[in-house]
């Protein structure tokens, strides 16, 4: 069963650096990644009353990041989300 990212905590260059999934439990953004992409959990925004599946993703330099698919509305519902 998948399980809502409800909040964002950015640095100061406005990368997410964690999330707080079901609102109250906090997981850096490594260990989210880790977690989705070992198959061990499946996470969805739900912002403009849509929900967007989130993703695994790494950049060419190792980086690693999560991001969500477009509801349409906005390319990406991790940006949207609050902050805590």
């Amino acid at each position: 069963m998948a399980r809502r990212i409800t909040h964002k905590k950015h640095d100061e260059k406005e990368r997410i650096i964690a999330v707080k999934i079901d609102n109250w439990e906090v997981a850096e953004i490594i260990d989210a990644w880790k977690m989705i992409n070992n198959n061990r959990e499946e996470f969805y925004t739900f912002e403009n009353n849509k929900n967007a599946k989130v993703f695994a993703r790494e950049r060419k330099d190792g980086t690693k990041y999560l991001t969500s698919s477009s509801d349409g509305i906005t390319e990406n519902n991790l940006d949207e989300l609050p902050t805590f």
